[in-house]
């Protein structure tokens, strides 16, 4: 239609030869504001009112992210990161920000779940039958409607606290986080009009599902659940965290991401951060470190106190702070690996000239291991191993644990075993040629 044509010359500033000047800056100024309100508009539309709508996985309802998964994960994300690496290695790789829908470990969290999908199918409809006597209609739907319900199974078992004494927090935390979500879901309340009662029913089914008593076999049935999903999610959060140091990019860290985010949508991700306690954990890691003492076992024994993520953090930035040219200008090189752990393995190296890094966390945790257990040793990963490039190191050290390395050849082909990649410690940082790294002194042992 001519309209359209129109708008569409308009929009994409084509200059016809018959425009004048005047009618060409008329055009830029409109295009230039239409800009300035486009962007909110998507952000409402998208953001803030179909990602509370959409509740398939809510992992994938993220601020500049899609609800989709695209068909071969791994590869996407190589791809990606070499288009990054080329034309936007300065860029900022951010996982928590003041805007995000759910923090980065609450997302972590709730991606496991879409590797058992038959099993948590069962658990939502044995939770959907056990709390069905706390459901009330109003006005002749149900509150919470089906929808809503299964969006608070995802966000408990994503945000549900590591440690007992800040669950009474949380759960007056989600009260105000589900009034939120109905508000931005605009189904049936609204921030203009807010049902005030159907509220007072969301709010008073959460206190009904979370009131712990020997009665409540949700509560009981979930608890037992969650801390099996919340191991997964924890070291899905330890890949996250490495690779968002390691890949092309800056890395970034929101207030509070230095032990688990598991703050969900703004005000919640801007409450007061214990700086004081996160600054103490820091000073303990780094003194143990030095008197050679430091237990990665340890740390991952205690995982629910974070210091295994701070670790993972203070270690891998010490190495890009050693190596600056080698993360911000070294190429980019997607590894495989061999046999049956090769969909279970995201790697790539680091080059720069004579300087490598390679880099290698697990997925699909949940299929991979036992519950309880870690993707550790050659129990889980046999013989498989880690394919190298051409002209890549022989040694290597693991700048995570002080374990030295040695990478084997057979057939023409350079390939590292991920029994020893993963021997200790179940992300892995591995520094080889002329790559500077400060090990303090191997952190393998048993030595809290």
């Amino acid at each position: 239609m001519p309209v359209f044509d129109f708008l569409r010359s308009v929009l994409l500033l084509e200059n016809a030869s018959y425009l004048e000047d005047e009618q060409r800056e008329a055009r830029l100024r409109f295009v230039m504001r239409w800009q300035q309100f486009t962007g909110p508009i998507m952000a409402k539309g998208v953001e803030d009112t179909a990602l509370y709508v959409y509740n398939r996985l809510v992992s994938l309802n993220e601020v500049g992210s899609g609800a989709e998964v695209p068909s071969d994960p791994v590869q996407a994300f190589h791809r990606q990161m070499s288009s990054r690496q080329s034309r936007w290695p300065l860029t900022m790789n951010a996982t928590s920000t003041h805007d995000t829908k759910r923090g980065e470990d609450v997302r972590a969290r709730i991606s496991v779940l879409s590797e058992i999908p038959e099993r948590w199918e069962i658990k939502v409809d044995l939770w959907s039958s056990l709390n069905g006597l706390h459901v009330h209609m109003l006005e002749g739907r149900p509150v919470p409607d089906h929808n809503e319900e299964y969006l608070l199974y995802q966000t408990l078992v994503g945000a549900w606290p590591v440690r007992p004494k800040d669950v009474p927090d949380f759960r007056k935390r989600l009260e105000v986080y589900a009034i939120k979500a109905a508000r931005e879901a605009k189904v049936h309340t609204h921030w203009t009009r807010p049902e005030v009662k159907r509220e007072q029913r969301l709010v008073n089914f959460i206190r009904c599902i979370l009131e712990p008593s020997v009665e409540n076999r949700f509560l009981q049935d979930f608890l037992e659940f969650q801390n099996e999903i919340a191991l997964y999610g924890a070291l899905n959060g330890l890949g996250q965290t490495l690779l968002k140091i390691t890949i092309p990019g800056i890395p970034d860290f929101y207030q509070g991401t230095e032990l688990w985010g598991l703050s969900l949508v703004d005000p919640d991700n801007r409450r007061p951060v214990d700086f004081k306690e996160r600054a103490g954990l820091l000073k303990q890691i780094e003194s143990l470190e030095r008197e050679g003492m430091v237990s990665v076992r340890d740390l991952l024994q205690c995982w629910q106190d974070g210091r295994i993520k701070l670790f993972v953090i203070l270690r891998s930035l010490a190495l890009r702070r050693s190596n600056p040219g080698l993360f911000l200008k070294g190429d980019y090189l997607p590894l495989e690996a061999t046999t049956t752990g090769a969909e279970d393995i995201c790697a790539f190296a680091r080059r720069q000239r004579t300087k490598w890094a390679v880099v290698a966390v697990p997925r699909l945790l949940a299929r991979l291991v036992k519950a309880g257990d870690l993707p550790l040793g050659a129990e889980v990963w046999r013989e498989s191993a880690l394919r190298l490039p051409e002209g890549a190191p022989e040694r290597w050290l693991n700048v995570l644990t002080g374990e030295a390395l040695q990478a084997h050849h057979s057939d023409g082909t350079s390939t590292i075993a991920l029994a020893d990649v993963f021997r200790t410690c179940p992300v892995a940082l591995l520094a080889g040629g002329g790559t500077s790294a400060s090990v303090p002194a191997p952190v393998t042992g048993d030595v809290a």
